[in-house]
């Protein structure tokens, strides 16, 4: 609901979960299943090409990114100007509106499957309206009590009416997805979630774009270029790109080349504070500031690198990391539950086991000094990669759906 499986990852509220639902979406389709997916615009300007629409009327635009694909986005005047913060007031309008379009073009759900907590509240609402006794699937991607268990300084906490809604979708929901077995675990142990309707499905990852330049990718050559540490995805706390200038700036005394790249985009105030940050520290001209940018050229940038780094408190999973792997490129992560697995337990990346700046510059002098590491982990990474495919993820959610169908 509060993002497009159209929006470009790393910009605005795109992320990971924006790259899951539109390669499943995909990998679905070619499997014979028609996806209709509907997501909300808050401004008419993003379903029409008239240059002054009537921000009363309400609007849909339908977009074909991919054969058996359709979205639908729909714009709720209801919905002007809101942020992410505005929207669980707007998720039985928005639910209502999606039951009201399906029903005017003879769109019959098999299954519903919503996606965060918000899409969760509003396919409550567009099954009641449709009147369709299709089986409801979740898959939350993130949840309030895991970010807030995990939160550090900088972090706001989630709010316990997001907690609240959770626990209720989870009792209500015909199955719930998780990534991993340890998000299963904090489902049952925070939600109190019934172990028979969860499913763990993890992702996979497009290997026709994310791919080394060779079979055998060069790692650990010495170089006279510079030691390149790239952080990808959307810059905020949770993520912490603030520990990695933090780190930069002590490694920099021994790793005399580091460079840090900060690929993603974020609200000017955000970005203006990593850059007085880096300023403060000394090392604004080591560090490279890049707006979200495609996948394409986001998989370049994970070859060029040296290492990509994923010190965030919290993942479910943690797709960077396996499109990095992918790519070839040696990965350093948090040691937390989604990342665990985006690393298998340690033996395709490095697990950093404390968040702090000083654990991770001695991560960071420990792979620029030693080019055997990151040889091996370059290699392991590709290799643990290359067993989980979005082919394989939509094979299991396809029998997921089909169990629940039959019953």
């Amino acid at each position: 609901m509060h993002t497009s499986p159209l929006a470009q990852p790393g910009d605005g509220n795109a992320g990971g979960m924006n790259v899951y639902i539109a390669c499943l979406s995909r990998a679905l389709a070619a499997q014979g299943f028609r996806v209709e997916a509907f997501t909300l615009a808050t401004d008419p300007a993003e379903v029409t090409n008239d240059p002054h629409p009537d921000p009363s009327m309400e609007q849909v635009a339908t977009a074909r990114p991919e054969p058996g694909v359709v979205v639908h986005t729909l714009y709720l005047p209801k919905a002007l100007g809101a942020a992410k913060e505005d929207l669980p007031v707007l998720t039985k309008d928005f639910g209502r509106a999606c039951a009201r379009y399906a029903r005017e073009n003879s769109l019959s759900p098999g299954i519903v499957h919503a996606h965060y907590w918000l899409s969760g509240e509003a396919a409550t609402a567009y099954r009641g309206e449709l009147g369709t006794s299709a089986p409801l699937v979740l898959t939350f991607h993130t949840t309030a009590r895991v970010k807030n268990l995990h939160s550090r300084g900088g972090e706001n906490p989630e709010p316990e009416a997001r907690a609240s809604a959770e626990q209720r979708l989870t009792a209500l929901a015909d199955a719930v997805v998780v990534n991993t077995r340890y998000e299963a675990e904090q489902m049952r142990d925070l939600y109190d979630a019934a172990p028979e309707r969860l499913r763990v499905i993890p992702p996979g990852v497009d290997t026709a774009i994310f791919r080394p330049t060779s079979e055998e990718r060069r790692r650990g050559a010495v170089t006279t270029g510079p030691f390149t540490v790239l952080f990808a995805g959307r810059p905020q706390p949770l993520k912490g790109p603030e520990i990695l200038i933090e780190a930069v700036a002590l490694a920099a005394e021994h790793v005399p080349s580091i460079r840090l790249e900060i690929r993603g985009t974020a609200p000017e105030d955000y970005m203006s504070s990593l850059r007085a940050l880096a300023r403060e520290r000394g090392i604004l001209d080591r560090c490279l500031f890049v707006p979200a940018s495609g996948r394409e050229q986001l998989a370049e940038a994970f070859r060029r690198c040296d290492v990509v780094a994923c010190p965030s408190s919290s993942e479910t999973f943690g797709l960077v990391a396996l499109e990095a792997q992918a790519s070839g490129a040696p990965v350093l992560a948090s040691d937390v539950s989604g990342l665990r697995v985006a690393v298998d337990d340690g033996r395709a990346g490095i697990l950093v086991g404390r968040r702090t700046p000083e654990t991770w510059a001695r991560e960071l002098v420990r792979a620029a000094r030693s080019p055997d590491l990151l040889q091996r982990l370059s290699a392991s990474g590709l290799a643990h990669a290359r067993t989980l495919t979005w082919d394989d993820a939509a094979r299991r959610t396809a029998g997921l759906y089909q169990d629940l169908r039959r019953h």
